[in-house]
């Protein structure tokens, strides 16, 4: 698939990825559906293509509210990803499968960056905008 990384916009199988412009910040709303390495994969070119057309560091709120779940080699991608990306992230959750989700990749994976789980979109951008302010001084 062929992607132009400098729209604001971009709608992927497994989710849609969007640059929030006025606040510098990424996100990706997940579709209800499994995700896979291969959409897990594509997230994260998508959101590293998306960045650098940009300029910006990756400060990014993933939205999986809706998602069904991973599929093994989804789990295994998150799991075992020796070149994660970001320098910060938040995590939407709702109830049920998204919690569980969020724990999983709390627990399971301990990201070289602040991470946190939000069930208010607005509490998780205002979180990730102050840990750009903290950590990328130059991008604020």
């Amino acid at each position: 698939m062929q992607i132009d990384p400098k729209q604001e916009t971009i709608d992927l199988v497994g989710g849609v990825v969007h640059y929030i412009s006025d606040r510098r910040l990424f996100s990706l709303t997940i579709k209800p559906t499994k995700i896979s390495a291969v959409e897990a994969a594509e997230f994260k070119m998508t959101i590293r293509a998306m960045a650098a057309a940009q300029g910006q560091p990756i400060y990014a709120l993933f939205d999986i509210r809706k998602i069904k779940g991973f599929t093994k080699d989804g789990r295994d991608y998150f799991a075992h990803d020796p070149n994660p990306m970001g320098r910060s992230a938040a995590i939407l959750v709702g109830f049920g499968i998204s919690r569980i989700v969020a724990n999983f990749m709390l627990g399971l994976n301990k990201p070289p960056y602040p991470i946190k789980a939000f069930s208010n979109r607005e509490k998780a951008l205002d979180w990730l905008e102050a840990q750009r302010e903290k950590l990328d001084s130059d991008f604020s």
